[in-house]
């Protein structure tokens, strides 16, 4: 028996509600606003305190960037590309509440009309904590003081932005984790103005008989500017002949696929 013949192919694809943490909770962790270019929203961010006394809690604002796993990294206010410093206003920024008490906060997105540019940060909410003696005492010992917090992811993209444009750069041939599968890293790349989410699968089509096959996908979500390697897995036996092994990346938005 003849084993399988591939041809490595890389093709472009062009196409909560809320958290409660111990003793209180908030909601929607994720904002997601859609404001145009000189246009103002609001949108609205509850807090309730669940603690047993009366508690002061702070909400504030900054930026992040994101690794090639896409984990978020916090940085500060206004210092990256991206930043919502000068368009976001948390108002307002400190809230007291009696046990079971919630309050309502307003998030104004203010936009430039020269703006036009999808952006993003977070709005950290925790509780106002004054360190005492003994919380002194214990930070000294352990390093660490433990202040109970929530973080609030906030994307915003104008409506009229519909700039959604992803490729896959490559397909490298990796160790395989399983036995009895080929692996395969592929480094996929977000070169529009859009977050976008999407299945990344890879497929192999017979070059003799023209048959085509598609295999199990993973969801992979992309900011602007980024790119993510993604490990995916094929059999390693199939019915003897040549193939072409396409990694496809389909997010939709009417966008057709090229391969």
């Amino acid at each position: 028996m003849k084993n399988s013949l591939f041809y490595f192919i890389a093709f472009l694809l062009f196409p909560f509600h809320c958290l409660k943490a111990q003793d209180f909770e908030v909601s929607p962790v994720v904002m997601q606003f859609k404001t145009n270019s000189g246009e103002t929203e609001t949108r609205t961010l509850t807090v309730k305190n669940y603690f047993t006394v009366k508690q002061k809690f702070t909400l504030s604002m900054v930026d992040y960037t994101l690794d090639a796993d896409g984990v978020k990294h916090p940085e500060a206010l206004g210092s990256t590309d991206r930043s919502l410093a000068d368009r976001m206003i948390i108002s307002p920024s400190v809230v007291e509440l009696n046990p079971n008490e919630s309050a309502e906060i307003e998030v104004v997105m203010t936009i430039p009309k020269t703006d036009a540019k999808t952006r993003w940060g977070m709005i950290r909410v925790q509780v106002a904590k004054e360190k005492t003696t003994a919380d002194a005492d214990k930070e000294m010992v352990t390093g660490v003081l433990v202040i109970p917090r929530i973080i609030v992811i906030v994307t915003q993209s104008p409506a009229s932005n519909t700039n959604y444009a992803a490729k896959v750069n490559s397909i490298i041939e990796v160790e395989a984790s399983d036995e009895g599968f080929r692996t395969f890293e592929i480094n996929v790349s977000n070169v529009g103005d859009k977050v976008i989410s999407g299945q990344l699968y890879l497929a192999v089509a017979n070059l003799e008989t023209a048959e085509e096959k598609r295999f199990p996908s993973k969801e992979v979500t992309l900011y602007p500017d980024a790119n993510k390697n993604v490990i995916l897995s094929i059999p390693e036996k199939l019915v003897p002949g040549q193939y072409a092994l396409a990694a496809l990346f389909d997010y939709g938005h009417q966008k057709s696929i090229e391969g």
